[in-house]
């Protein structure tokens, strides 16, 4: 049912953008905008928990590329530094040319969507704590 929902919001999205004139288009770049930096930070976090993972040997790891230590940590180093210089250039690259709106509209969109993500998050553990979610549990 939810991945109706969501096909719906993308299709009504597609047809507003495409009919829906101007203010459509630029809520439409706004949103791109905010998602731009805000699609990266999940891999961030990705990568600095990579060595952490490689550290436990209690965890199984059945085929292994980075063996020592050393090696790990450089590619960790290396790969947040490209992610978190890409992420800072994407930022103030429109600043550069004087378009300060995008340059903004990018610092909000991973602080909204990060506490829409806490709000609908605490939202459901308050629910399922209350039991609304009774057929999702295995506590039976």
């Amino acid at each position: 049912m939810v991945i109706w929902v969501q096909c719906g919001i993308v299709v009504a999205m597609i047809f507003l953008v495409s009919f829906g004139g101007d203010i459509a288009k630029v809520f439409f770049t706004r949103l791109v905008l905010m998602a731009n930096v805000a699609m990266t930070i999940p891999y961030l976090f990705l990568i600095i928990a990579y060595p952490y993972f490689k550290g436990k040997s209690s965890i199984k790891k059945g085929y292994q590329v980075f063996k020592s230590k050393t090696t790990v940590m450089v590619v960790t180093i290396l790969s947040a530094a490209i992610v978190g210089f890409a992420n800072f250039f994407t930022i103030i690259e429109p600043m550069t040319s004087g378009d300060y709106a995008s340059t903004i509209w990018m610092v909000i969109g991973p602080v909204f969507f990060s506490s829409t993500a806490l709000l609908l998050f605490r939202r459901y553990a308050r629910r399922y704590k209350n039991g609304a979610y009774r057929l999702l549990r295995n506590d039976d």
